[in-house]
């Protein structure tokens, strides 16, 4: 499907992608956790199959749960031939994003493709932000 403008403006504008229109043409968006059998829900996107993006608000517990969180991720991007990976996880009150920044730092070191994104639950576009979307 055709991203709806409010992905395509999120990608762009609030994770910074230059990717080129075309990709914007087949998006797809899933439910799911961000570790396999985890309990914590992600919004997959993927994005002209070229940039692959989890959008989490559960980050309770994140930062000790990242290198697993960035392995897995990692390898589902080189196997399904990804170019990027975005995770990007909405802060709260309570978010240490130091820690997560902290904790990101080394599992991104020397892989130019991997990034974290730390936003308020406000910039989510609304499809994301309300758990609906359409697959």
């Amino acid at each position: 499907m055709r991203a709806p403008p409010e992905i395509e403006r999120f990608v762009r504008e609030t994770l910074g992608c230059g990717c080129p229109d075309t990709v914007f043409a087949d998006v797809r968006m899933t439910r799911g956790a961000l570790l396999p059998g985890a309990p914590d829900a992600a919004w997959w996107l993927e994005i002209g199959g070229r940039l692959l993006i989890a959008v989490t608000t559960d980050e309770a517990g994140l930062a000790g749960r990242l290198p697993a969180v960035v392995q897995a991720a990692r390898e589902r991007r080189d196997a399904d031939g990804f170019n990027r990976f975005r995770l990007v996880v909405a802060t709260g009150p309570r978010t240490d994003a130091a820690a997560l920044r902290t904790a990101f730092a080394p599992l991104a070191a020397g892989d130019e493709h991997l990034h974290l994104h730390l936003v308020e639950p406000a910039a989510l576009p609304p499809l994301v932000a309300t758990g609906t979307a359409a697959a």
